[in-house]
Protein backbone atom coordinates (compact mmCIF):
# COMPACT_ATOMS: atom_id res chain seq x y z
CA UNK A 1 0.00 0.00 0.00
CA UNK A 2 1.49 3.37 -1.06
CA UNK A 3 2.09 6.21 1.36
CA UNK A 4 0.25 9.45 0.55
CA UNK A 5 2.55 12.47 0.55
CA UNK A 6 0.84 15.83 0.79
CA UNK A 7 1.96 18.88 -1.14
CA UNK A 8 4.34 21.10 0.83
CA UNK A 9 5.36 24.58 -0.30
CA UNK A 10 9.14 24.95 -0.05
CA UNK A 11 9.66 28.21 -1.94
CA UNK A 12 7.88 31.45 -2.76
CA UNK A 13 6.86 30.07 -6.16
CA UNK A 14 5.40 27.02 -4.44
CA UNK A 15 3.32 29.24 -2.16
CA UNK A 16 2.03 31.28 -5.11
CA UNK A 17 1.11 28.03 -6.86
CA UNK A 18 -0.62 26.73 -3.73
CA UNK A 19 -2.70 29.92 -3.39
CA UNK A 20 -3.57 29.76 -7.09
CA UNK A 21 -4.83 26.19 -7.05
CA UNK A 22 -6.76 26.82 -3.83
CA UNK A 23 -8.52 29.69 -5.61
CA UNK A 24 -9.24 27.31 -8.51
CA UNK A 25 -10.64 24.81 -6.01
CA UNK A 26 -12.87 27.51 -4.51
CA UNK A 27 -14.01 28.38 -8.01
CA UNK A 28 -14.87 24.72 -8.53
CA UNK A 29 -16.99 24.69 -5.36
CA UNK A 30 -18.87 27.80 -6.53
CA UNK A 31 -19.47 26.18 -9.92
CA UNK A 32 -20.90 23.06 -8.26
CA UNK A 33 -23.16 25.23 -6.08
CA UNK A 34 -24.26 27.19 -9.15
CA UNK A 35 -24.97 24.02 -11.10
CA UNK A 36 -27.14 22.63 -8.30
CA UNK A 37 -28.98 25.96 -8.08
CA UNK A 38 -29.72 25.95 -11.82
CA UNK A 39 -31.05 22.38 -11.63
CA UNK A 40 -33.51 23.32 -8.89
CA UNK A 41 -34.76 26.66 -10.20
CA UNK A 42 -37.31 27.33 -12.94
CA UNK A 43 -36.69 29.89 -15.74
CA UNK A 44 -39.79 31.91 -14.77
CA UNK A 45 -38.64 32.27 -11.18
CA UNK A 46 -35.13 33.23 -12.29
CA UNK A 47 -36.52 35.93 -14.57
CA UNK A 48 -38.70 37.27 -11.76
CA UNK A 49 -35.73 37.26 -9.37
CA UNK A 50 -33.58 39.17 -11.88
CA UNK A 51 -36.33 41.76 -12.35
CA UNK A 52 -36.63 42.27 -8.59
CA UNK A 53 -32.86 42.61 -8.10
CA UNK A 54 -32.38 45.09 -10.93
CA UNK A 55 -35.47 47.20 -10.31
CA UNK A 56 -33.65 49.67 -8.05
CA UNK A 57 -30.75 50.04 -10.50
CA UNK A 58 -33.12 50.77 -13.39
CA UNK A 59 -34.88 53.40 -11.28
CA UNK A 60 -31.57 55.28 -10.94
CA UNK A 61 -30.15 54.57 -14.38
CA UNK A 62 -32.36 52.99 -17.06
CA UNK A 63 -29.29 52.29 -19.18
CA UNK A 64 -27.32 50.47 -16.48
CA UNK A 65 -25.11 47.98 -18.31
CA UNK A 66 -25.10 45.14 -15.77
CA UNK A 67 -28.81 45.31 -15.05
CA UNK A 68 -29.62 45.29 -18.76
CA UNK A 69 -27.30 42.34 -19.34
CA UNK A 70 -28.81 40.31 -16.46
CA UNK A 71 -32.38 40.93 -17.63
CA UNK A 72 -31.53 40.12 -21.23
CA UNK A 73 -29.81 36.88 -20.21
CA UNK A 74 -32.64 35.65 -17.99
CA UNK A 75 -35.40 36.50 -20.47
CA UNK A 76 -33.83 34.31 -23.15
CA UNK A 77 -33.37 31.31 -20.87
CA UNK A 78 -35.32 28.11 -21.39
CA UNK A 79 -35.53 24.92 -19.33
CA UNK A 80 -33.13 23.19 -21.72
CA UNK A 81 -30.63 26.02 -21.47
CA UNK A 82 -30.71 25.84 -17.67
CA UNK A 83 -30.09 22.09 -17.69
CA UNK A 84 -27.18 22.50 -20.10
CA UNK A 85 -25.66 25.29 -18.01
CA UNK A 86 -26.14 23.25 -14.83
CA UNK A 87 -24.44 20.16 -16.29
CA UNK A 88 -21.62 22.33 -17.64
CA UNK A 89 -20.99 23.90 -14.24
CA UNK A 90 -21.27 20.62 -12.36
CA UNK A 91 -18.91 18.69 -14.65
CA UNK A 92 -16.34 21.49 -14.74
CA UNK A 93 -16.54 22.16 -11.00
CA UNK A 94 -16.32 18.51 -9.91
CA UNK A 95 -13.42 17.80 -12.28
CA UNK A 96 -11.57 20.86 -11.00
CA UNK A 97 -12.11 19.90 -7.35
CA UNK A 98 -10.87 16.34 -7.92
CA UNK A 99 -7.74 17.54 -9.73
CA UNK A 100 -6.93 20.11 -7.03
CA UNK A 101 -7.40 17.49 -4.31
CA UNK A 102 -5.08 15.05 -6.08
CA UNK A 103 -2.47 17.77 -6.68
CA UNK A 104 -2.47 18.58 -2.97
CA UNK A 105 -1.68 14.89 -2.43
CA UNK A 106 1.19 14.99 -4.97
CA UNK A 107 -0.40 12.89 -7.73
CA UNK A 108 1.62 13.67 -10.86
CA UNK A 109 -1.18 12.74 -13.27
CA UNK A 110 -3.37 15.44 -11.70
CA UNK A 111 -0.85 18.14 -12.68
CA UNK A 112 -1.18 17.14 -16.33
CA UNK A 113 -4.95 16.91 -16.02
CA UNK A 114 -5.17 20.44 -14.64
CA UNK A 115 -2.88 21.77 -17.38
CA UNK A 116 -4.92 20.26 -20.22
CA UNK A 117 -8.26 21.18 -18.65
CA UNK A 118 -7.23 24.80 -18.09
CA UNK A 119 -5.82 25.16 -21.61
CA UNK A 120 -9.07 23.79 -23.02
CA UNK A 121 -11.13 26.35 -21.16
CA UNK A 122 -8.71 29.13 -22.11
CA UNK A 123 -9.37 28.33 -25.77
CA UNK A 124 -13.12 28.39 -25.10
CA UNK A 125 -12.81 31.72 -23.27
CA UNK A 126 -10.87 33.26 -26.17
CA UNK A 127 -13.63 32.10 -28.52
CA UNK A 128 -16.30 33.69 -26.31
CA UNK A 129 -14.29 36.90 -26.11
CA UNK A 130 -14.27 37.12 -29.92
CA UNK A 131 -17.98 38.04 -29.88
CA UNK A 132 -18.65 39.22 -26.30
CA UNK A 133 -15.54 41.40 -25.74
CA UNK A 134 -15.89 40.87 -22.00
CA UNK A 135 -13.14 42.29 -19.78
CA UNK A 136 -13.92 39.59 -17.23
CA UNK A 137 -13.03 36.90 -19.75
CA UNK A 138 -9.69 38.58 -20.41
CA UNK A 139 -8.85 38.67 -16.70
CA UNK A 140 -9.98 35.07 -16.23
CA UNK A 141 -7.87 33.90 -19.19
CA UNK A 142 -4.80 35.72 -17.86
CA UNK A 143 -5.30 34.11 -14.45
CA UNK A 144 -5.62 30.68 -16.08
CA UNK A 145 -2.42 31.31 -18.06
CA UNK A 146 -0.55 32.00 -14.82
CA UNK A 147 -1.99 28.81 -13.29
CA UNK A 148 -0.88 26.78 -16.32
CA UNK A 149 2.66 28.20 -16.08
CA UNK A 150 2.94 27.51 -12.35
CA UNK A 151 1.50 24.01 -12.76
CA UNK A 152 4.04 23.17 -15.48
CA UNK A 153 6.90 24.41 -13.27
CA UNK A 154 5.65 22.42 -10.27
CA UNK A 155 5.06 19.30 -12.35
CA UNK A 156 8.62 19.32 -13.65
CA UNK A 157 9.99 19.91 -10.17
CA UNK A 158 7.95 17.12 -8.57
CA UNK A 159 8.75 14.69 -11.37
CA UNK A 160 12.47 15.46 -11.05
CA UNK A 161 12.38 14.94 -7.28
CA UNK A 162 10.48 11.68 -7.70
CA UNK A 163 12.98 10.38 -10.27
CA UNK A 164 15.94 11.36 -8.06
CA UNK A 165 14.38 9.69 -5.03
CA UNK A 166 13.75 6.48 -6.98
CA UNK A 167 17.36 6.41 -8.18
CA UNK A 168 18.72 6.85 -4.65
CA UNK A 169 16.61 4.08 -3.19
CA UNK A 170 18.31 0.68 -3.35
CA UNK A 171 16.53 -2.60 -2.70
CA UNK A 172 17.23 -4.23 0.63
CA UNK A 173 18.97 -7.56 0.59
CA UNK A 174 17.51 -10.15 2.88
CA UNK A 175 20.24 -12.25 4.41
CA UNK A 176 19.21 -15.85 4.23
CA UNK A 177 19.85 -18.07 7.24
CA UNK A 178 21.98 -21.19 6.66
CA UNK A 179 20.02 -24.38 6.59
CA UNK A 180 20.21 -26.43 9.77
CA UNK A 181 22.59 -29.38 9.45
CA UNK A 182 22.02 -32.70 11.19
CA UNK A 183 23.72 -33.10 14.54
CA UNK A 184 27.00 -34.93 14.06
CA UNK A 185 26.33 -36.98 17.16
CA UNK A 186 23.07 -38.36 15.82
CA UNK A 187 23.98 -38.48 12.15
CA UNK A 188 27.44 -40.08 12.47
CA UNK A 189 27.20 -41.75 15.87
CA UNK A 190 29.90 -39.51 17.31
CA UNK A 191 30.14 -37.94 20.75
CA UNK A 192 28.48 -34.58 21.35
CA UNK A 193 31.82 -32.95 21.98
CA UNK A 194 32.72 -33.42 18.31
CA UNK A 195 29.88 -31.10 17.23
CA UNK A 196 30.67 -27.69 15.82
CA UNK A 197 31.80 -25.20 18.42
CA UNK A 198 29.17 -22.54 19.17
CA UNK A 199 26.27 -24.60 17.83
CA UNK A 200 24.28 -24.70 21.07
CA UNK A 201 21.22 -26.10 19.44
CA UNK A 202 23.15 -28.99 18.01
CA UNK A 203 24.81 -29.71 21.38
CA UNK A 204 21.46 -29.46 23.16
CA UNK A 205 20.00 -31.89 20.64
CA UNK A 206 22.87 -34.27 21.11
CA UNK A 207 22.50 -34.14 24.89
CA UNK A 208 18.79 -34.85 24.61
CA UNK A 209 19.49 -37.83 22.41
CA UNK A 210 21.98 -39.26 24.88
CA UNK A 211 19.73 -38.39 27.81
CA UNK A 212 22.40 -36.31 29.54
CA UNK A 213 21.18 -33.04 31.06
CA UNK A 214 23.35 -29.99 30.53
Amino acid sequence: MGITVKFRATSRLDRIFEVGILLKGLDGLLEVAGGIFLLLIKPEYLNQLATTLTQHEFAEDPRDFFSTYILHATQNLSAGSLVFAALYLLSHGITKIVLIWEILHNRLWAYLGLIYLTIGFMIYQVYRFSYSHSVGLVLLTLFDAVIVYLTVVEYRKRKSHQSTGSALRTPRRVRSKPAASPCPATANGQEPGLASVGDDRCEAGCDSVKGEPR
